[in-house]
């Protein structure tokens, strides 16, 4: 729906982001959030809510973001993919044009379609009322398609409506722009979505969310799922969760970074909470609720995988798990040759539960 309300020539700024708890796949956030945010140029992003401050002795809540493991590291993901430019702006922008008056006669139960949108996770998307001349590195497309649109407590819900000839006409334009690139994976009616710089993917039928960039590589993705970046293979995740490396040494690519700072977020829930049903939805009023809220502490749940890396540093770099204030806890083996390492971390077997992970000389 961002893509659908973003116009062109005018900034697109989210107000209000942020996966609320107790939704399980809250670590998919920065990898649609911040990554997507930053390829189709927005303007800003705006938490909601509280991404700064600790509460004293208060347990995970819905949107409060500051006592939520999951969603922290998911904001400091967001910072480097977003704010940092880690990931790159699309060099080309689909312009779908609409006009305005049309629109504005609708009622309010009918919706433009979010299916032709769905290009926005190929190329910068937006809804053009400009009638501005176009640019070389642009393809305009009539849109087409409408949806039924709904309010359920503070937020519309568009469900069905057409749209499919409008996307497969624009894919189509795409690629014959010479805009998507030979070998670019993007399967429209398979739904895997690859942008046009190659650094996101989005493949619907395993789940899989990735972005590989030269400061940040990582992916969100179902337990069982193995993959293999430019410099990170991600072997054997054995939970749904989210993993990212990131450089945090200056402007130095992973391959040479001599500081790396690991995300390894899965889902975090209060002690003593109690929900509906094991997929903690369809709860009362329908939006993540649980039946009984529980309290701090915050329980994380476990998970191990194995990593390698290419590194030309990787015969110096130690890892260690690092508390939530970011200092040391304990130090992790790896295995290491001259340019690359290896190792599994298991966060069951370490002392403190951990989200974050630091690689570094010393």
């Amino acid at each position: 729906s961002a893509f659908v309300t973003h116009q062109y020539s005018r900034p697109q700024i989210i107000s209000e982001h942020g996966y609320p708890y107790p939704q399980k796949k809250r670590h998919d956030q920065a990898f649609v959030d911040g990554a997507y945010a930053a390829f189709n140029d927005f303007g800003g992003l705006v938490a909601f809510r509280s991404p700064l401050g600790i509460p004293v002795e208060q347990g995970a809540t819905a949107f409060m973001m500051c006592n939520d493991p999951v969603l922290r590291s998911s904001e400091y993901l967001t910072a480097l993919m977003f704010l940092r430019g880690d990931v790159k702006e699309s060099p080309c922008t689909l312009r779908f044009t609409a006009n305005a008056d049309d629109d504005l006669k609708q009622d309010f139960g009918t919706t433009p379609s979010i299916v032709p949108y769905y290009l926005g996770f190929v190329c910068k998307t937006m809804t053009d009322y400009s009638q501005v001349t176009k640019k070389k590195n642009e393809v305009l497309v009539p849109r087409s398609g409408t949806a039924k649109a709904a309010m359920n407590i503070g937020a519309t819900n568009v469900s069905g409506g057409g749209g499919e000839d409008a996307l497969a006409e624009a894919f189509n334009a795409l690629k014959s722009a010479k805009f998507v690139p030979e070998g670019n994976r993007t399967d429209v009616k398979n739904g895997v979505w690859e942008s046009v710089t190659g650094e996101l993917c989005m493949n619907q039928p395993l789940r899989r969310l990735t972005v590989d960039t030269p400061r940040l590589q990582g992916l969100s993705a179902i337990k069982g799922d193995s993959y293999r970046f430019k410099d990170v293979a991600v072997r054997n995740l054995d939970v749904d969760a989210s993993l990212a490396l990131a450089s945090i040494d200056g402007e130095k690519p992973l391959k040479e970074a001599k500081r790396i700072l690991m995300v390894f977020a899965t889902d975090a829930v209060n002690s003593e909470a109690i929900y509906m049903n094991r997929f903690r939805e369809d709860i009362k009023p329908k939006m993540g609720w649980p039946k009984q809220l529980g309290h701090a502490p915050i329980l994380i749940e476990t998970g191990s995988v194995e990593i390698g890396l290419r590194n030309a540093n990787a015969k110096k770099l130690k890892l260690w798990s690092l508390n939530v204030d970011g200092t040391r806890a304990e130090e992790i083996p790896v295995t290491a040759t001259a340019n690359a390492l290896r190792f599994k971390l298991d966060t069951a077997k370490l002392k403190a539960p951990s989200v974050y992970f630091e690689l570094a000389e010393k």
